[in-house]
């Protein structure tokens, strides 16, 4: 393969109706269910209508092939989580601990057997790929931009210090929440779901000690 790439379009770059949006939406939880029993490449565009309840042409329709999905993939993961990140930090509480716990509650709702499979089987996809590494890497580093504005702009209006750095605060938080679910997921009786982010993140957000 060449070293150079053309570059995938922006999944979110076409303007979309209200009942195109409800298809799109309705494929991509499809492609979620799918993707996470058997992974990006075992996932056919059949078995992903199926779970969807449409036909083959409602994804072509959408996607122009399995790359573009993998990028809408992401991009809607990341869509979901800085909404809840952003609901809870634009007015946080005041106790470190409180904040985390109000950003697991706002993501509690999302099945996390089947996140974090889709999420390391788009990533897997990713780093094998090389016709969607760079659109992928652009919007996860968009993602972490905005995160980290968020962090920093809660903890300008709380009056507090970060203990790291923003941009390595983001990333250290984004691996220790994946390296917990795989954790959790493995080890559910030792590791309840959660507990290693309410016992880390508190300490890593603030520079000062948690009680």
């Amino acid at each position: 393969k060449p070293d150079s790439v053309p570059p995938v379009a922006d999944p979110s770059s076409r303007p979309t109706s209200p009942r195109r949006a409800a298809t799109r939406a309705r494929l991509l939880e499809g492609a979620r269910q799918v993707i996470a029993e058997q992974g990006v490449r075992g996932a056919s565009v059949e078995a992903i209508c199926d779970a969807a309840g449409f036909t083959r042409g409602a994804f072509y329709s959408n996607f122009i092939d399995r790359d573009e999905l993998v990028l809408a993939l992401i991009a809607d993961d990341h869509d979901t989580t800085l909404t809840h990140v952003e609901a809870v930090l634009a007015s946080p509480p005041d106790d470190p601990e409180a904040i985390v716990e109000a950003i697991l509650e706002r993501l509690a709702d999302v099945d996390p057997r089947q996140r974090y499979l889709t999420r390391t089987e788009l990533t897997l996809y990713a780093v094998r790929s090389d016709a969607v590494r760079s659109d992928f890497v652009r919007l996860r580093g968009e993602f972490r931009s905005a995160f980290r504005n968020a962090i920093e702009s809660a903890a300008a209006r709380q009056g507090i210090a970060l203990r790291l750095d923003p941009a390595t605060l983001v990333r250290t938080v984004e691996a220790l929440h994946d390296g917990a679910m795989a954790q959790s997921l493995l080890e559910p009786i030792d590791l309840p779901m959660g507990s290693l982010q309410r016992a880390v993140l508190p300490r890593l957000f603030l520079d000062r000690d948690v009680d």
